[in-house]
Protein backbone atom coordinates (compact mmCIF):
# COMPACT_ATOMS: atom_id res chain seq x y z
CA UNK A 1 0.00 0.00 0.00
CA UNK A 2 1.37 3.50 -1.02
CA UNK A 3 0.81 6.98 -0.17
CA UNK A 4 -1.32 7.63 -3.50
CA UNK A 5 -3.30 4.55 -2.82
CA UNK A 6 -4.24 6.15 0.68
CA UNK A 7 -5.09 9.55 -1.09
CA UNK A 8 -7.49 7.98 -3.12
CA UNK A 9 -10.09 7.49 -0.20
CA UNK A 10 -11.08 10.63 0.16
CA UNK A 11 -12.05 10.40 -3.89
CA UNK A 12 -13.54 7.06 -3.65
CA UNK A 13 -15.52 8.32 -1.35
CA UNK A 14 -16.97 11.03 -3.24
CA UNK A 15 -17.74 8.65 -6.17
CA UNK A 16 -19.28 6.70 -3.83
CA UNK A 17 -21.71 9.57 -2.86
CA UNK A 18 -22.29 10.29 -6.01
CA UNK A 19 -22.83 6.70 -7.23
CA UNK A 20 -25.77 6.22 -4.35
CA UNK A 21 -26.93 8.91 -6.20
CA UNK A 22 -26.96 7.14 -9.31
CA UNK A 23 -28.59 4.40 -8.29
CA UNK A 24 -31.48 5.93 -6.68
CA UNK A 25 -32.24 7.58 -9.92
CA UNK A 26 -31.61 4.53 -11.98
CA UNK A 27 -34.45 2.72 -9.38
CA UNK A 28 -36.80 5.86 -10.08
CA UNK A 29 -36.35 5.42 -13.22
CA UNK A 30 -37.31 1.67 -13.77
CA UNK A 31 -40.18 2.10 -11.42
CA UNK A 32 -41.71 4.53 -14.14
CA UNK A 33 -42.09 1.34 -16.24
CA UNK A 34 -43.37 -0.91 -13.77
CA UNK A 35 -46.62 -2.48 -14.46
CA UNK A 36 -48.68 -3.98 -12.66
CA UNK A 37 -51.67 -6.70 -13.37
CA UNK A 38 -54.40 -8.76 -11.59
CA UNK A 39 -55.57 -12.05 -12.44
CA UNK A 40 -58.20 -14.71 -10.97
CA UNK A 41 -56.00 -17.47 -9.69
CA UNK A 42 -56.53 -20.45 -7.14
CA UNK A 43 -54.86 -22.40 -4.30
CA UNK A 44 -53.15 -25.61 -5.65
CA UNK A 45 -54.98 -27.77 -2.90
CA UNK A 46 -58.23 -27.27 -1.45
CA UNK A 47 -60.29 -25.45 -1.39
CA UNK A 48 -59.30 -24.21 -4.94
CA UNK A 49 -61.81 -20.94 -4.22
CA UNK A 50 -60.82 -18.32 -7.21
CA UNK A 51 -58.88 -15.00 -5.76
CA UNK A 52 -57.15 -12.26 -7.40
CA UNK A 53 -53.52 -12.05 -8.15
CA UNK A 54 -51.30 -9.37 -8.21
CA UNK A 55 -48.57 -9.19 -10.58
CA UNK A 56 -45.83 -6.84 -11.16
CA UNK A 57 -42.96 -6.86 -13.20
CA UNK A 58 -41.03 -4.75 -16.41
CA UNK A 59 -42.05 -4.68 -19.80
CA UNK A 60 -39.60 -6.64 -22.16
CA UNK A 61 -38.63 -3.39 -24.47
CA UNK A 62 -35.44 -1.63 -25.48
CA UNK A 63 -36.21 1.25 -22.86
CA UNK A 64 -36.89 -1.30 -20.27
CA UNK A 65 -33.51 -3.09 -21.44
CA UNK A 66 -31.35 -0.05 -21.20
CA UNK A 67 -33.07 0.93 -17.91
CA UNK A 68 -31.79 -2.15 -16.31
CA UNK A 69 -28.53 -2.38 -17.60
CA UNK A 70 -27.91 1.50 -16.67
CA UNK A 71 -29.24 0.38 -12.82
CA UNK A 72 -27.12 -2.67 -12.97
CA UNK A 73 -24.09 -1.26 -13.76
CA UNK A 74 -24.29 1.45 -11.05
CA UNK A 75 -24.99 -1.12 -9.00
CA UNK A 76 -21.58 -2.54 -9.98
CA UNK A 77 -19.51 0.26 -10.10
CA UNK A 78 -20.92 0.83 -6.40
CA UNK A 79 -19.68 -2.37 -4.80
CA UNK A 80 -16.50 -1.98 -6.34
CA UNK A 81 -15.36 1.23 -4.84
CA UNK A 82 -16.97 -0.33 -1.60
CA UNK A 83 -14.58 -2.95 -1.94
CA UNK A 84 -11.49 -0.46 -2.80
CA UNK A 85 -12.42 1.59 0.36
CA UNK A 86 -13.10 -1.41 2.40
CA UNK A 87 -9.15 -2.34 1.57
CA UNK A 88 -7.98 0.85 2.25
CA UNK A 89 -9.44 1.58 5.46
CA UNK A 90 -8.97 -2.52 6.77
CA UNK A 91 -4.92 -1.94 5.82
CA UNK A 92 -4.99 1.12 7.93
CA UNK A 93 -6.98 -0.28 11.10
CA UNK A 94 -4.46 -3.45 10.64
CA UNK A 95 -0.76 -1.07 11.24
CA UNK A 96 0.67 -2.78 13.81
CA UNK A 97 2.35 0.93 15.16
CA UNK A 98 -0.61 2.48 17.42
CA UNK A 99 0.95 5.91 16.92
CA UNK A 100 1.27 5.22 13.06
CA UNK A 101 -2.29 3.64 12.84
CA UNK A 102 -3.76 6.75 14.95
CA UNK A 103 -2.04 8.83 12.79
CA UNK A 104 -3.27 7.10 9.41
CA UNK A 105 -7.14 6.99 10.64
CA UNK A 106 -7.39 10.69 11.56
CA UNK A 107 -5.81 11.92 8.22
CA UNK A 108 -7.36 9.34 5.61
CA UNK A 109 -10.22 7.95 7.97
CA UNK A 110 -11.56 10.87 9.19
CA UNK A 111 -10.16 13.37 7.24
CA UNK A 112 -8.15 15.46 9.57
CA UNK A 113 -5.04 17.96 8.35
CA UNK A 114 -1.43 16.82 8.87
CA UNK A 115 -0.97 19.95 10.94
CA UNK A 116 -4.12 19.43 12.91
CA UNK A 117 -3.14 15.85 13.59
CA UNK A 118 -0.01 17.34 14.72
CA UNK A 119 -1.04 20.59 16.84
CA UNK A 120 -3.65 17.81 18.46
CA UNK A 121 -0.95 15.44 19.66
CA UNK A 122 1.66 18.47 20.89
CA UNK A 123 3.94 18.16 17.57
CA UNK A 124 5.52 19.90 15.21
CA UNK A 125 3.48 20.64 12.29
CA UNK A 126 5.15 18.25 9.51
CA UNK A 127 5.05 15.65 12.65
CA UNK A 128 2.11 13.80 11.88
CA UNK A 129 3.20 13.32 8.00
CA UNK A 130 6.92 12.38 9.13
CA UNK A 131 5.47 9.53 11.00
CA UNK A 132 2.95 8.18 8.19
CA UNK A 133 5.73 8.77 5.83
CA UNK A 134 8.39 6.79 7.33
CA UNK A 135 5.91 3.95 8.60
CA UNK A 136 4.90 3.56 4.52
CA UNK A 137 8.27 3.68 3.27
CA UNK A 138 9.59 0.97 5.67
CA UNK A 139 6.97 -1.30 5.01
CA UNK A 140 6.55 -0.88 1.00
Amino acid sequence: MTEKDLNRLDWLRRQRTALKSDKQVAAAKLLDYKVTGVVQGSRKEEPYNLHPVVLQGLPDNPDTRAATSQWAKVCADLARIEQQIQELEEFIRCVEDPVARDVMARHWIRGETWAGISTRMGKEASWAFKVAKRYLSKKF
